[in-house]
This record gives structure tokens, sequence and C-alpha cells, in this order.
């Protein structure tokens, strides 16, 4: 094994260093930072799990550090331009009026689509991890091409969610076009599926995302696209089926939720295409 795991420990104290300092350093980390050393230095099989895996650690250290620099103070908040473009592509009339999906959906709910969008929702990080770990069983390479997929969509969304701040569909019918920069993140339409169940899920996580502008791309959109993607190849014509019908339910949850456009979808669309593209030419260079 190549020696720049030991890169690993570095990474990961800095971001302990960052997180101490800014008084954000709970249980949770600690636990993860000594499950991470323990496996990294007790055996040679346990070390290699944890440098295959780790480029999702990653994703998600940075996901977490991105609270420390919300990206609406780093370049405008786009709010009515999403609006727009969604109605100009998707919008319909409706009651004599041009109206959007989200707009229609907001007044035509039922409990069982409340219910499939929230579970659906909630599967947008374990599905690909579940076939990470079956693919890491079962064909390491092909795991690792998936996973470097899957990290670099995502860490290719975080760019442009700084270079495009954007506000939610939610965001927009509960403050119309004006910038409120230190609003709450929302549950939106997902807050009928905690209400439903009796459950904060969705309060919570929504709760403590300080990022609320970060509606372009859809990266819930854009991560069933890569599951598609390599289940196809993996499964053929029954991996396609599923494949799409993935993208098709996730893409539903979006809009009937209120999180997202069909806009913010379609360039989630994009990401994926692009993380694809990109695992494809690096892994397969290094094949």
């Amino acid at each position: 094994m190549q020696r720049w795991w030991l890169a690993i420990p570095i990474l990961m104290s800095t971001y302990g260093l960052v997180l101490f300092f800014n008084d954000s350093l709970f249980g949770i980390h600690l636990g993860l930072f000594v499950l991470i050393f323990v496996l990294l230095f007790v055996h040679s099989k346990s070390r290699e799990i944890v440098v295959d895996l780790f480029p999702v650690i990653f994703y998600g250290m940075i996901y977490d550090l991105m609270r420390f620099i919300p990206n609406h103070t780093v370049n405008p908040i786009h709010i009515r331009e999403p609006y727009s473009w969604e109605k100009a592509l998707f919008g319909f009339d409706w009651n004599g009026v041009r109206s959007i999906p989200n707009e229609y959906y907001a007044v035509h709910t039922n409990t069982f689509w409340d219910v499939l969008s929230g579970i659906t929702y909630l599967s947008w990080i374990p599905i690909p991890v579940a076939l990470m770990i079956v693919w890491w069983i079962k064909d390491k390479a092909y795991m690792r091409q998936f996973l470097f997929a899957f990290v670099a969509t995502n860490l290719i969304g975080f760019v442009v969610y700084y270079l495009y701040p954007a506000a939610p569909p939610w965001y927009v019918a509960q403050h119309g076009f004006e910038l409120i920069a230190d609003a709450k993140s929302s549950p939106a339409g997902l807050a009928r599926f905690d209400a439903y169940f009796d459950v904060g899920i969705f309060q919570g996580m929504y709760g403590a995302n300080p990022n609320i502008f970060g509606a372009i791309p859809s990266l819930h959109c854009a991560n069933p696209v890569v599951v598609a993607f390599f289940i196809s190849r993996r499964y053929g014509w029954i991996g396609v089926v599923l494949g799409i019908v993935y993208i098709a339910l996730m893409w539903f949850s979006a809009v009937y939720s209120n999180h997202h456009y069909l806009v913010d979808a379609l360039a989630g669309f994009g990401v994926a295409c692009l993380g694809i593209l990109l695992s494809l030419w690096v892994m397969g260079r290094k094949a």
C-alpha cells in the first residue's frame, strides 16, 4: 500500500483543530477520530478499509466545514432568477395563473406521497454507501470508480454552491424575493413526514443547516444519477430500470417537498455527468 495514507491522520487532525477552535468539536467527532486512528494503525487490513473509504470521510469533512463560511458571504444570493427560469421552462397555466410545479404540489398533497418522498429523500446517502460496501467486498476496483464519481459529483456541487448561491423554492414561498441572509433553514414539505410519524428527523437535519442558499445544483437529484449509471453498468437492464425509477422518485420528491425546482435537478444531472466522466477518465487511466 502506498505511504500516502499517512496524510489521513494529518487531515483528520487539521479538521479536528478547526472544529476545536470554533467550539464545534463534539463527542461524535471524537468517536470518529478514535475509530479511524485505531483502524489505521491496528492492522494493514483495517487500514485498507479506511484508505479505500476515506474519500467519503473527506467529503463529509468538507460538508461539515462549509458551515463556517456560508456561501452567501462569498457571492450574491440569487432568489428571483431560479424561480423565473423554472416558470419559463416548466410553468403552466393553473386556474388562470402561470404557475410552477412547486406551487401546484404545495396545495395538492397526500399522505402517501408525503411518506414516499420522505423515505426517498432519506436514501440519498445510505444507498450509495450500501453500494460502496457491497462493491468493496465484491469488486474493489469498481467500488473505487463509483466512489470517485460520487465524491467528485458532490465536491463539484459544493463549488457551484459558492459560485452561484441560490434560494430554494420553500424560501420564496415563505419570504418572497426579499433577501434575508440570516433566514433559518426549513424542512419545507418534508415536515409532513415528521408530523405523520411524530418524529423530528427532517426538522433536525434542516434546522442545523446554515447553508440554505445551496439549491443549485440539487445534489439530492445528482447522486441518484451516479447510482443509476453504475448499477446499470453492473446489473444490465435490471439496473437500468431500478436506476430510472430511483431518479424519478428523487426528482419528484425534491419538487413535491418544495426543496428544489426542476432546474435545480437538471443542474444536478449536469454535475453528476461531470463527476462520472471525471471518474471514468481518472480511474480509467489508473487501470
